[in-house]
């Protein structure tokens, strides 16, 4: 991790970096320490642009629900695609809870974490028979389109 930490650093000023850490805390209301750890737990977040991590956050609070606490805990987040990760799972989960097929102990960071073979397998190819047309929603979600009611 250091290395990468020092990869991303090394393409940015020091004023960048500084400005960077100032927007998590600002964004998150988290404490310098805790961006610190956080920035060490996914060091790539530091070169991600402030407009990109704004939309990443934003949802993330708002749609997904999340505290700006469970977000620093869990940096990671910030690095996933949005359009092609983010969205598209929470859309399946939101579908899969709607019809009472959701197990209540699973939790977003957890199934955002999942490979996407594996992520098919579990949450979408499990649910054919009984959710029809959840595998082309969720290709139409990572293609940036609002699928009609599955």
């Amino acid at each position: 991790m250091f290395g990468h930490a020092v990869a991303v650093v090394s393409c940015m000023s020091e004023e960048k970096v500084a400005a960077k850490l100032e927007f998590f805390k600002m964004t998150l209301g988290c404490s310098e320490f805790e961006v610190s750890t956080a920035v060490s737990k996914a060091p790539s977040i530091i070169g991600i642009s402030d407009k990109i991590l704004d939309r990443k956050i934003e949802f993330l609070i708002n749609e997904a629900m999340m505290e700006p606490r469970y977000i620093v805990e869990r940096p990671v987040l910030l690095s996933y695609s949005l359009k092609k990760r983010l969205v598209p799972r929470h859309y399946v989960l939101k579908v899969l809870e709607e019809k009472g097929l959701l197990n209540s102990n699973k939790n977003f960071f957890t199934i955002t974490s999942l490979g996407e073979e594996t992520f098919k397998l579990k949450f979408i190819d499990c649910h054919k028979d009984s959710v029809p047309g959840l595998a082309d929603a969720y290709a139409a979600t990572r293609a940036g389109i609002v699928p009609s009611e599955v």
